[in-house]
């Protein structure tokens, strides 16, 4: 694949027999805002140094100069939720849901640890209640998880709340976006004595939100100074294939 990275206007000294270079050696600096799109593209999704032959050309013709250049530098993963449901949505104070999601590796392979996911318990403005624990990706592309989350003896109150997963909680990985780690589930939770209480009349799931407005802050928060509790089970794990 040929991958053009400029142009240039070459000095001729030209005669009845035709036209040669007036100088033996000329030299070319190589800009971004000189490449094609593809060409920036392909430059931009290195994960690694890699080695180029570098070729020149003149007027299309045989190459005039073949030379090697290693361009790129390690990439940076990056942690983000593709896909998630919890069930049910509407549960007693004393309840527990299930979760499925899937958190994938949308940019760079790396090498070494894989990070871990956050589970916590937020009010609707994020503000965190409880703090579940972690779940350990399960590969370098990802993986999905299936778990249950059990909010009995957690002296909850009825309401709305959000349940929030945290991509790279512990955030031992540096990201090409720091911005896009969180996923946030709605749910309901009632008072079985009132008369409000009624199953029937919610949805039975809700879908995870990627883009949660107001959860930013959350990035700030140590999750080695919050207290965990005995609440999350993990029943699947499947690594995701490239």
């Amino acid at each position: 694949m040929l991958y053009p990275i400029g142009t240039d206007t070459a000095a001729l000294s030209c005669q009845r027999n035709g036209c040669i270079p007036t100088n033996n050696q000329s030299r070319h600096t190589v800009s971004g805002n000189n490449m094609s799109s593809d060409t920036k593209e392909h430059l931009n999704s290195l994960c690694r140094p890699t080695d180029y032959k570098v070729i020149a050309r003149y007027n299309n013709s045989e190459s005039i100069s073949y030379n090697s250049a290693i361009i790129g530098q390690m990439g940076k993963p990056d942690w983000l939720f593709r896909s998630g449901v919890v069930s049910p949505n509407n549960l007693p104070l004393n309840g527990s849901v299930t979760i499925q999601y899937t958190v994938i590796n949308g940019d760079c392979e790396h090498l070494g640890v894989e990070p871990a996911v956050g589970v916590f318990l937020t009010d609707e403005s994020f503000n965190v209640h409880t703090y579940f624990g972690d779940v350990q990706i399960a590969g370098p592309y990802g993986s999905t998880h299936q778990i249950a989350l059990n909010f009995d003896g957690l002296n909850l109150v009825a309401g709305n709340y959000k349940i929030v997963l945290f991509a790279d909680v512990n955030n031992i990985h540096s990201e090409s976006n720091e911005d896009n780690n969180l996923g946030a589930f709605s749910i309901t939770l009632t008072d079985p004595q009132s008369s409000q209480y009624n199953l029937e009349r919610q949805s039975p799931r809700t879908y995870i939100d990627t883009t949660p407005d107001e959860g930013f802050h959350l990035l700030g928060i140590d999750p080695n100074t919050q207290e965990r509790v005995q609440g999350l089970e993990i029943i699947k794990t499947e690594p995701s294939i490239k």
